[in-house]
């Protein structure tokens, strides 16, 4: 039987075993380098080594995720990174790395989606101030009844406005009259709730 040093160095040969030796992260840089006097820790030192390797990388698989602001997204990690005072071990760079720009990624998304709710909204809103009275009342019902689901809208519309009859929108729609009746119910039910 052969010593076992020799079998795992066999075996790194083949492939088999990872080979030894420095791996690159946070943490090796952490262990090689003393904390220096201009206030820079060791991690914010290991960042442009981090940033020379990974950048590239990063940069192609966030463009791959279809993000279009990919280089600005590479460079708000690095900057989370050196913001970060506490170093982490980074066993895996690549997964880390990849990992808070994903993060970045949805929060910018998050807040272009919200963004593009409240926009509509405060232009909503100075309309509504502007109006007064009767012109206020129909905004606000005209909204409502464009808020409710289309099935309960349809029914809706055609009985209070178009002044066709249960039956008649039944025929017309290809329902049956307790649909219709159903329907037009909660579509008042829903009204009433948004309206009160």
């Amino acid at each position: 039987m052969r010593p076992l040093r020799e079998r795992s160095s066999i075996k790194r040969r083949t492939g088999e075993l990872p080979p030894t030796g420095k791996q690159f992260g946070v943490a090796d840089e952490l262990r090689e380098k003393p904390q220096i006097d201009d206030g820079s820790t060791p991690a914010q030192l290991a960042l442009p080594k981090l940033y020379r390797r990974y950048a590239p990388w990063l940069h192609a698989a966030l463009r791959r995720r279809g993000a279009e602001d990919a280089e600005d997204i590479v460079q708000d990690t690095y900057v989370r990174l050196a913001r970060d005072a506490s170093a982490p071990v980074i066993e895996s760079p690549q997964a880390f790395l990849l990992r808070v720009a994903e993060n970045i990624l949805r929060s910018r998304i998050r807040r272009e989606r919200a963004a593009k709710r409240t926009a509509p909204d405060l232009l909503l809103q100075d309309v509504v101030h502007s109006l007064k009275g009767p012109q206020l009342e129909t905004l606000i019902l005209r909204e409502a009844i464009l808020a409710l689901p289309e099935a309960y809208r349809d029914v809706f519309v055609l009985n209070r406005f178009s002044d066709m009859s249960y039956a008649e929108i039944a025929a017309a729609r290809g329902l049956t009259v307790k649909v219709v009746e159903y329907r037009v119910s909660r579509a008042l039910a829903i009204l009433r709730r948004a309206l009160a």
